[in-house]
């Protein structure tokens, strides 16, 4: 749905112009949102959300919660990603996700790595990415 991964790279459908259309107006729809590495995967995205991320927010200041967030992105890009496709009445995201708070830059560095090798393994075992 999202595109194929061919030879180790991730090839996107004409959806992730939706994606990262939706992604990258995260922080200003959502003041204190940082973003960081993201993948579109064929099914399914990487993405490292930060949040309460900018220190120059006023103080005291709203920082919205992982599934807010989720909750604007998913519906904004899946919208757009059906038309792109041609699609209507199916689901573009599952209705779940799965988060991991990241500690420390070790496990940032660790994660970034990931998402970034994530289509080289896809082609390995691509019920497991």
């Amino acid at each position: 749905m999202l595109g194929e991964v061919r030879d180790g790279e991730m090839h996107p459908s004409g959806a992730e112009i939706a994606i990262d259309l939706a992604w990258t107006a995260l922080p200003d729809r959502f003041p204190g949102v940082g973003l960081d590495a993201c993948m579109v995967m064929p099914d399914h995205l990487h993405g490292i959300v930060m949040l309460g991320h900018d220190p120059d927010l006023p103080s005291p200041c709203t920082i919205p919660n992982l599934a807010a967030v989720l909750r604007t992105f998913k519906p904004v890009s899946g919208i757009a990603g059906n038309r792109l496709l041609g699609r209507s009445g199916r689901p573009f995201w599952q209705r779940s996700y799965f988060d991991r708070i990241i500690r420390n830059e070790r496990e940032l560095t660790l994660i970034r790595d990931y998402i970034d090798g994530n289509p080289a393994r896809w082609m390995e075992e691509p019920d497991s990415s």
